[in-house]
């Protein structure tokens, strides 16, 4: 996290503790994650 913070990166952490393997579909159930994840460019 420091190198991207280093780059001036947009970046949110978010921790489930406890949630295993299954957090897939709970992190990209959330719009905001989508909507994120389309806005990224190369």
């Amino acid at each position: 996290m420091q190198a991207l913070e280093k780059a001036k990166a947009k970046i949110k952490y978010t921790e489930y503790k406890g949630a295993g393997h299954s957090i897939c579909r709970k992190v990209l159930s959330q719009e905001e994650v989508m909507q994120w994840l389309f806005e990224q460019k190369k």
